[in-house]
């Protein structure tokens, strides 16, 4: 798993473990993950994608100043969304199949080289071969 892919599921338990005790706005969810306002957002935006957390509702229709994020799903949801992230970078991260050479150069030389450079006279050929 990439540092990278790490870092960025350990944000979303970090953050779906506070908002399970709490309702939290962007800001306050990107000092919790010490992460920029837009970091934040695209972790927010995340979740809200995935259904796991909702906007809260504030005292009134008109007395909302900050919206406020709370959780929707229940905790198996989260456990499950996560695991499936962790499954995900895990597949990904597969190393790839070492290409085949599509043409040996064993006793030859690379017709580009030798169309850049000439074809090498048989003394320096023999020097190259022996070091």
């Amino acid at each position: 798993m990439r540092p990278s892919s790490a870092l960025r599921i350990g944000r979303l338990d970090a953050l779906l473990t506070a908002l399970q005790t709490r309702d939290m706005t962007q800001a306050e969810a990107a000092t919790l993950l010490q992460c920029s306002a837009t970091c934040a957002r695209g972790y927010v935006s995340e979740l809200v994608a995935a259904d796991l957390i909702v906007l809260a509702r504030g005292p009134g229709p008109r007395r909302i100043p900050k919206p406020r994020y709370r959780l929707d799903a229940d905790p198996c949801a989260h456990a499950s969304y996560l695991a499936l992230l962790r499954a995900r970078a895990g597949l990904d991260l597969a190393p790839p199949a070492p290409a085949a050479p599509s043409m040996p150069l064993v006793g030859r030389r690379d017709p580009l080289v030798a169309a850049l450079f000439g074809t090498p006279r048989h003394g320096a050929a023999q020097a190259s071969a022996m070091a």
